[in-house]
Protein backbone atom coordinates (compact mmCIF):
# COMPACT_ATOMS: atom_id res chain seq x y z
CA UNK A 1 0.00 0.00 0.00
CA UNK A 2 0.73 3.86 -0.56
CA UNK A 3 2.05 4.77 3.26
CA UNK A 4 1.59 8.74 2.92
CA UNK A 5 -1.19 9.80 0.37
CA UNK A 6 -0.91 13.34 1.75
CA UNK A 7 2.31 13.47 0.08
CA UNK A 8 1.41 11.22 -2.90
CA UNK A 9 -1.30 13.60 -3.33
CA UNK A 10 0.59 16.90 -3.27
CA UNK A 11 3.25 15.36 -5.51
CA UNK A 12 0.38 14.71 -8.61
CA UNK A 13 -0.97 18.79 -7.85
CA UNK A 14 2.29 20.47 -7.26
CA UNK A 15 5.36 17.96 -9.78
CA UNK A 16 3.10 15.89 -12.23
CA UNK A 17 2.68 17.08 -15.60
CA UNK A 18 0.92 14.42 -17.58
CA UNK A 19 -0.96 11.16 -15.42
CA UNK A 20 -1.31 7.69 -16.78
CA UNK A 21 -4.48 6.41 -15.65
CA UNK A 22 -4.04 2.61 -16.24
CA UNK A 23 -7.25 1.41 -16.44
CA UNK A 24 -7.54 -2.16 -15.15
CA UNK A 25 -10.57 -4.29 -13.29
CA UNK A 26 -9.08 -2.77 -10.29
CA UNK A 27 -7.26 0.85 -10.86
CA UNK A 28 -10.55 2.95 -10.16
CA UNK A 29 -11.07 0.53 -7.00
CA UNK A 30 -7.53 1.49 -5.21
CA UNK A 31 -7.83 4.86 -2.36
CA UNK A 32 -4.34 6.42 -3.94
CA UNK A 33 -5.92 6.15 -7.41
CA UNK A 34 -8.77 7.51 -6.56
CA UNK A 35 -6.78 10.12 -4.65
CA UNK A 36 -4.58 10.34 -7.74
CA UNK A 37 -7.34 10.98 -10.55
CA UNK A 38 -9.36 13.67 -8.42
CA UNK A 39 -6.03 15.76 -7.46
CA UNK A 40 -5.14 15.89 -11.32
CA UNK A 41 -8.77 16.79 -12.77
CA UNK A 42 -9.93 18.45 -9.90
CA UNK A 43 -6.67 19.65 -7.59
CA UNK A 44 -4.70 21.02 -10.23
CA UNK A 45 -6.32 23.97 -12.34
CA UNK A 46 -5.81 22.16 -15.15
CA UNK A 47 -2.31 21.92 -15.38
CA UNK A 48 -2.34 18.12 -15.22
CA UNK A 49 -2.42 16.24 -18.81
CA UNK A 50 -4.93 12.95 -17.99
CA UNK A 51 -4.85 10.21 -20.63
CA UNK A 52 -6.83 6.79 -19.77
CA UNK A 53 -5.31 3.62 -20.94
CA UNK A 54 -8.35 1.33 -21.14
CA UNK A 55 -7.52 -2.33 -21.25
CA UNK A 56 -9.26 -5.86 -21.71
CA UNK A 57 -10.09 -6.59 -17.81
CA UNK A 58 -11.71 -2.49 -17.20
CA UNK A 59 -15.48 -3.10 -16.11
CA UNK A 60 -16.92 0.73 -17.02
CA UNK A 61 -19.34 1.82 -15.11
CA UNK A 62 -22.10 3.67 -16.72
CA UNK A 63 -22.19 6.96 -14.30
CA UNK A 64 -20.53 6.87 -11.19
CA UNK A 65 -22.41 8.92 -7.36
CA UNK A 66 -20.90 9.48 -4.20
CA UNK A 67 -23.20 7.68 -2.95
CA UNK A 68 -22.35 4.23 -4.52
CA UNK A 69 -18.30 5.65 -4.26
CA UNK A 70 -17.72 4.07 -0.40
CA UNK A 71 -18.40 0.73 -1.41
CA UNK A 72 -17.17 0.73 -4.86
CA UNK A 73 -13.81 2.05 -3.82
CA UNK A 74 -11.51 -0.47 -0.88
CA UNK A 75 -11.14 1.83 2.02
CA UNK A 76 -9.22 -0.72 4.08
CA UNK A 77 -7.53 1.11 6.40
CA UNK A 78 -7.61 4.40 4.05
CA UNK A 79 -9.43 7.97 4.09
CA UNK A 80 -9.70 9.88 1.51
CA UNK A 81 -11.24 12.40 3.37
CA UNK A 82 -8.74 12.90 5.62
CA UNK A 83 -6.51 14.32 2.69
CA UNK A 84 -9.61 16.84 1.94
CA UNK A 85 -10.76 14.28 -1.09
CA UNK A 86 -14.66 14.02 -0.93
CA UNK A 87 -16.71 11.13 -2.55
CA UNK A 88 -18.38 14.10 -4.46
CA UNK A 89 -15.31 15.32 -6.36
CA UNK A 90 -14.43 11.28 -6.70
CA UNK A 91 -17.18 11.22 -9.11
CA UNK A 92 -17.15 14.48 -11.41
CA UNK A 93 -13.54 13.20 -11.70
CA UNK A 94 -13.68 9.57 -12.77
CA UNK A 95 -17.35 10.66 -14.76
CA UNK A 96 -14.82 13.23 -16.39
CA UNK A 97 -11.76 10.54 -17.07
CA UNK A 98 -14.63 8.09 -18.39
CA UNK A 99 -16.30 10.74 -20.66
CA UNK A 100 -15.31 12.43 -23.70
CA UNK A 101 -12.98 15.38 -21.98
CA UNK A 102 -9.80 13.29 -21.93
CA UNK A 103 -8.03 10.93 -24.49
CA UNK A 104 -8.08 7.69 -23.97
CA UNK A 105 -6.07 4.64 -25.57
CA UNK A 106 -7.86 1.38 -25.74
CA UNK A 107 -6.45 -1.76 -25.94
CA UNK A 108 -8.75 -4.50 -27.39
CA UNK A 109 -6.25 -7.74 -26.12
CA UNK A 110 -3.40 -8.13 -23.41
CA UNK A 111 -0.04 -6.57 -24.04
CA UNK A 112 2.11 -9.42 -24.78
CA UNK A 113 5.05 -8.18 -25.81
CA UNK A 114 7.69 -5.33 -24.63
CA UNK A 115 7.34 -4.25 -28.33
CA UNK A 116 3.38 -3.61 -27.59
CA UNK A 117 4.43 -1.53 -24.83
CA UNK A 118 6.81 0.41 -26.68
CA UNK A 119 3.73 1.24 -29.20
CA UNK A 120 1.60 2.09 -26.25
CA UNK A 121 4.37 4.75 -24.64
CA UNK A 122 4.49 6.48 -28.16
CA UNK A 123 1.08 6.84 -27.85
CA UNK A 124 0.86 8.19 -24.11
CA UNK A 125 3.10 10.93 -25.66
CA UNK A 126 1.45 12.10 -29.08
CA UNK A 127 -1.03 12.05 -26.07
CA UNK A 128 -4.39 11.51 -28.43
CA UNK A 129 -7.14 8.72 -28.51
CA UNK A 130 -6.48 5.31 -30.68
CA UNK A 131 -7.15 2.02 -30.37
CA UNK A 132 -4.36 -0.29 -30.03
CA UNK A 133 -3.75 -2.27 -32.84
CA UNK A 134 -0.77 -5.03 -32.54
CA UNK A 135 1.52 -5.42 -35.83
CA UNK A 136 1.88 -9.65 -35.75
CA UNK A 137 4.93 -9.67 -38.12
CA UNK A 138 6.83 -7.55 -35.93
CA UNK A 139 5.86 -8.89 -32.44
CA UNK A 140 8.47 -11.36 -32.09
CA UNK A 141 11.72 -12.23 -32.35
CA UNK A 142 13.71 -15.66 -33.26
CA UNK A 143 14.19 -18.02 -30.48
CA UNK A 144 17.95 -17.17 -28.99
CA UNK A 145 20.60 -19.53 -30.20
CA UNK A 146 23.31 -18.39 -29.15
CA UNK A 147 25.61 -20.28 -26.47
CA UNK A 148 25.77 -18.82 -23.02
CA UNK A 149 22.84 -16.73 -23.88
CA UNK A 150 20.32 -15.37 -20.62
CA UNK A 151 17.03 -16.48 -21.02
CA UNK A 152 14.22 -15.01 -19.17
CA UNK A 153 10.74 -17.06 -18.98
CA UNK A 154 7.53 -15.79 -17.87
CA UNK A 155 4.47 -16.97 -18.58
CA UNK A 156 3.68 -15.00 -22.13
CA UNK A 157 -0.79 -15.17 -21.29
CA UNK A 158 -0.06 -12.50 -18.38
CA UNK A 159 0.41 -8.85 -19.03
CA UNK A 160 1.91 -8.10 -15.76
CA UNK A 161 4.28 -11.31 -16.40
CA UNK A 162 5.41 -9.63 -19.78
CA UNK A 163 6.01 -6.35 -18.19
CA UNK A 164 7.85 -7.72 -15.39
CA UNK A 165 10.24 -8.99 -17.69
CA UNK A 166 10.25 -6.17 -20.05
CA UNK A 167 11.32 -4.32 -17.28
CA UNK A 168 13.59 -7.31 -15.82
CA UNK A 169 15.35 -7.17 -19.32
CA UNK A 170 16.56 -3.54 -19.55
CA UNK A 171 17.92 -2.96 -16.12
CA UNK A 172 19.91 -6.72 -17.03
CA UNK A 173 20.51 -4.77 -20.21
CA UNK A 174 21.89 -1.51 -18.53
CA UNK A 175 23.94 -3.81 -16.23
CA UNK A 176 25.78 -6.22 -19.16
CA UNK A 177 26.05 -3.47 -22.08
CA UNK A 178 30.04 -3.62 -21.14
CA UNK A 179 29.54 -7.60 -21.88
CA UNK A 180 28.67 -6.98 -25.58
CA UNK A 181 29.08 -10.94 -26.42
CA UNK A 182 25.96 -11.72 -24.05
CA UNK A 183 22.80 -12.31 -26.08
CA UNK A 184 19.50 -11.23 -23.37
CA UNK A 185 16.37 -11.98 -24.17
CA UNK A 186 12.47 -12.40 -22.63
CA UNK A 187 11.03 -15.67 -24.35
CA UNK A 188 7.78 -13.80 -24.08
CA UNK A 189 8.75 -12.28 -26.96
CA UNK A 190 9.81 -15.16 -28.91
CA UNK A 191 8.25 -17.03 -31.84
CA UNK A 192 8.22 -20.03 -29.54
CA UNK A 193 5.98 -21.25 -27.17
CA UNK A 194 7.72 -20.01 -23.35
CA UNK A 195 6.70 -23.51 -21.67
CA UNK A 196 8.74 -25.14 -23.90
CA UNK A 197 11.54 -23.52 -22.52
CA UNK A 198 11.22 -22.98 -19.14
CA UNK A 199 14.11 -25.78 -17.83
CA UNK A 200 16.51 -23.38 -19.77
Amino acid sequence: GIRDLGQLFDTVKVHVAQLVVYLTKETLRRPWCAGEVTTAIMGSAGSVDVIAVITPSFEGVDNFSAEDLPEYIDQSGVSLQQHDIFWEDVAVAYNRLLGQEFPKIKIPTNLLHRRDYDQLARGILKGKSFTFARDEKSAHQPVPSEEGAIVISADASSAEAVAASGIVTIKLQIILQALSEVKLVSLAECDADPFEFATI
